[in-house]
């Protein structure tokens, strides 16, 4: 049986992904040619916390001597601050994936349910109530400032909850959804869209564009476990 379904959340329960891409512009447009030094940031920075990619948006923008600032940890909390602020009030606007709160509703009847994402601890929590839908989950857990790795804390859920990863489900769009997956030997539901490359790769067995047959599809699992 399955013991436990874990969900990213942007772009997985909320169409958001584009929210908290388009924030960086936004908290940045009163500085003049900024758009370069966002973009070179947010493609490199492989952990996609806000806080690295602010801090890497700062750097750059230094460098090519577009602001000017004494306190780089002073100035990354005031932006990190502001990314905040938009980001939460327009993942809370954003509209569901499409068969999303359906889904949560009967397979929390079934199933223990959580959310696990970069989004900051404080951040999705508000954001998840506000859309009223924490009474669907059994734990929420976000990121601690910009130190996160989502296979450890799913270690930690884990036992803290007390369910087998190895007979458990991730439902995820990111690769680091995919990655967690397959390091704790999870089944894995992609939920393929513009942000991933799922569609293409073999070793996914499970793909979907919206949780519409998510119900479905967990149906389709627990008969393998």
């Amino acid at each position: 049986m399955i013991e436990a379904i874990v969900f990213d959340f942007d772009g997985v329960i909320a169409d958001s992904n584009s929210v908290k891409r388009e924030t960086y512009f936004i908290i940045f447009s009163d500085i003049k040619n900024s758009r370069e030094s966002i973009e070179e940031a947010i493609r490199e920075s492989p952990k996609k916390t806000r806080y690295e990619i602010i801090e890497s948006i700062l750097g750059k923008l230094k460098e090519r001597g577009l602001v000017e600032f004494e306190n780089p940890e002073e100035e990354r909390e005031i932006y990190v601050q502001r990314y905040g602020e938009v980001s939460e009030r327009e993942t809370i606007k954003a509209r569901e994936i499409k068969g999303a709160e359906k889904a949560l509703a009967d397979l929390s009847q079934k199933y223990p349910l959580f959310i696990l994402t970069s989004t900051i601890q404080g951040g999705i929590e508000r954001v998840v109530k506000e859309r009223r839908v924490d009474k669907y989950f059994s734990g929420v857990y976000g990121a601690d400032r910009g130190d996160y790795n989502k296979s450890q804390i799913l270690e930690g859920m884990a036992k803290r909850h007390g369910f087998n990863p190895e007979k458990s489900v991730f439902v995820g769009d990111g690769r680091a959804d995919y990655e967690c997956a397959k390091h704790h030997g999870m089944s894995f539901v992609a939920i393929l869209n513009e942000t991933n490359d799922f569609e293409i790769k073999e070793d996914i067995q499970y793909k979907l564009r919206d949780l519409n047959k998510l119900s479905e599809v967990v149906e389709q699992i627990e008969s393998g476990i």
